[in-house]
């Protein structure tokens, strides 16, 4: 691969073995009806909620009252929280509460739902890792030649709500994947969202070796999409390239929280990028006069650090996420 991708020269050092460890047990959805009402009638009244009526699914329980909605995934004790009438508001915000403001309204509620951890007493916390806004776009449409909708080029961007941004780190390292965030979000004082997808680390089932990064880019590049890029790149030479970037990363991944997982592994988070003038699936270069025919593909993938077999850990967990 190295005829096409640059591999960075410096990487970070990393340590030479890090701990597997066991997802906690909690209660399932065969034994556990007791601590799922328990659980939701708690988050409930702690959201506003003045009716809980649990409702039981396959993968989730619910509780809604008016424009509050509560799903709780079975899978993972992860949560979804949020108002109808105000997530993903349109009107224009006239009382966003500022980044400091954001931050200690979000550490206030996590704490009350004892959620914030710290790492006293376990081998996880949890850290703030900043605001963010939802932004809309005042829609001045009008009727364009062709019958289509025309969005005014005078239109102007406005926060709507402000989001508190909250991620995880086990043992030190930080998790990656869908199911390792906390999410507060506000409209003006008033909560709008609470995203809480979490599972916590148990028992330490054994200390794996890591692979060096380099190790983990050559196994990336055995990829069939990879493969599908060195082929084009020798059929039609010099009409590409591309590159790892130098940040590589090594973490834990946690799956969606609607996903039963077992562990926490060892992964390398690789970032990079692939230029083409030639579009993926087609077999003649574009037009090489035009800059704005080369197509750019920016990728994440997340890649087993284990050294050696994966047998026991290479389960349904982490099917099409995780790269061994």
């Amino acid at each position: 691969m190295a005829t096409i991708f640059q591999v960075p020269k410096r990487m970070a050092s990393f340590p030479a073995a890090v701990p597997v460890y066991k997802i906690a047990d909690f209660p399932d959805s065969k034994t556990g009806t007791a601590y799922w009402l328990k659980r939701i009638e708690e988050l409930s009244h702690g959201l506003g909620f003045s009716n809980v009526k649990p409702e039981f699914g396959r993968e989730h329980v619910y509780n809604q009252d008016g424009p509050l909605l509560l799903r709780m995934y079975k899978a993972s004790n992860s949560f979804l929280f949020f108002n109808r009438d105000l997530v993903g508001s349109t009107v224009p915000g006239t009382n966003i509460l500022g980044p400091k403001q954001a931050k200690l309204r979000a550490i206030e509620l996590i704490k009350s739902q004892q959620l914030l951890c710290n790492g006293t007493g376990g081998n996880f916390q949890t850290f703030y890792a900043g605001p963010g806004y939802t932004v809309a776009q005042t829609a001045e449409v009008g009727e364009g030649q062709c019958g289509d909708w025309l969005v005014s080029d005078e239109s102007e961007p406005y926060k709507t709500e402000i989001r508190a941004h909250f991620g995880y780190l086990i043992n030190g390292l930080p998790v990656f994947g869908p199911g390792a965030k906390t999410i507060i979000s506000n409209v003006g004082e008033a909560l709008s969202e609470e995203i809480h997808f979490w599972k916590n680390p148990g028992e330490i089932v054994s200390e794996r070796e890591i692979i060096a990064p380099d190790t983990a880019i050559s196994r990336l590049c055995k990829e069939n999409q990879f493969l599908k890029v060195m082929k084009l790149h020798k059929k039609h030479p010099g009409q590409s390239s591309g590159r790892f970037y130098d940040d590589v990363e090594l973490g834990y991944y946690a799956t969606p929280p609607s996903n039963k997982q077992r562990f926490y592994i060892p992964v390398y988070k690789i970032r990079g990028t692939f230029e083409s003038r030639i579009k993926l699936g087609n077999t003649k270069p574009n037009n090489q006069n035009q800059e704005d025919d080369t197509f750019r593909y920016d990728f994440v993938h997340f890649v087993s650090a284990m050294h050696g077999d994966a047998e026991g850990f290479q389960m349904n967990d982490f099917k099409r996420q995780i790269i061994y």
